[in-house]
């Protein structure tokens, strides 16, 4: 009961923020976009143009951190791009936000995780959860809709390796696939979940298409 009660008054605080434009509650999910930078080209994103390739510096995402990390309620913090991972010191930030007790998520297009070396070094991190977009149940599908050839088989690697290295070392994040529904994918959203089932991920996430992404990161291209 104490649950309940404490899930509706801070439902009921995020209701009145937003009717009455006041931070009446901290937000629970809080976004941070790692680099714009991105090696695909998306068709239904936008973020990469958003600030040209330019990213946050070190101390500032420290300094977000350490404010996020001073809240007095539960949240999670998610990095984003852009691909996260083409940030040169991304594991050196994603220790930062571990280290003060943050339950830290990462999303990736999984171009860069396609190999052991790489998915161990995540396994170890420490994060929450590692999602990795997967788009299509077959290549064509998956590389049409990312804008490059290739991407369909490094994600289906990216997360296989993930699934390995966490049953190898016996622990580690969660193992998840996003899928972003349009209408070039709606017929094989189905056939997704015996494929990630196959990859051993263990958990499916469907979002629709965000259109407006600049604003969501509240960035500017001026």
């Amino acid at each position: 009961m104490d649950n309940l009660v404490k899930e509706f008054n801070l439902n009921l605080a995020y209701y009145f923020s937003e009717v009455l434009n006041l931070p009446l509650a901290k937000p629970y999910w809080v976004f941070i976009s790692l680099s714009h930078r991105c090696n695909l080209n998306c068709q239904m994103c936008g973020v990469k143009n958003a600030l040209k390739g330019k990213e946050l510096d070190f101390d500032t995402v420290k300094k977000s951190l350490d404010e996020v990390a001073g809240w007095d309620s539960d949240c999670v913090v998610l990095f984003t791009g852009g691909e996260p991972f083409l940030r040169e010191n991304v594991f050196d930030v994603i220790d930062y936000s571990v280290s003060l007790g943050l339950k830290t998520e990462i999303i990736s297009n999984g171009s860069m995780i396609n190999n052991s070396h790489a998915a161990a070094r995540i396994i170890e991190s420490g994060l929450k959860n590692i999602a990795i977009s997967l788009d299509g149940a077959n290549a064509q599908t998956h590389d049409s809709i990312r804008g490059v050839k290739g991407t369909h088989k490094k994600a289906v690697d990216a997360l296989r390796c993930l699934s390995e290295q966490k049953k190898r070392k016996g622990r580690g994040p969660q193992i998840s696939a996003w899928v972003t529904i349009m209408n070039e994918n709606v017929n094989e959203l189905r056939d997704i979940i015996f494929l990630v089932k196959e990859l051993g991920v263990e958990c499916l996430v469907y979002h629709p298409v965000i259109v407006v992404q600049d604003d969501m990161q509240n960035t500017s291209p001026q």
